[in-house]
């Protein structure tokens, strides 16, 4: 997150490409930041040409893979019924 706000170009090699990176990145592209790559491991930071703006957008959080999994295994192992919503299903 350093990067975003550093002089010059950040490259990252072997980046994390799970859905909590790429959901980080598209927050901070929503305040300006200017990255590339995101779900791939390479991620590029350039410079930012302005300063961040505040996040007076609104911005809706994908629901959790993990936790979602959690309820959809513990329903199966139970034979229960659950709904899981807000987490989108190749996530996980």
């Amino acid at each position: 997150m350093a990067a975003v706000v550093a002089k010059g170009q950040t490259v990252i090699h072997n980046a994390a490409r799970e859905p909590d990176v790429v959901e980080l990145i598209r927050f901070l592209k929503t305040l300006g930041a200017r990255i590339e790559g995101e779900g791939t491991s390479t991620i590029t930071i350039k410079e930012a040409l302005t300063p961040l703006r505040s996040g007076k957008e609104a911005f809706a959080i994908r629901g959790d893979r993990i936790e979602a999994g959690t309820y959809l295994f513990a329903a199966a192992a139970t034979g229960g019924d659950v709904l899981v919503d807000g987490v989108i299903p190749s996530d996980l």
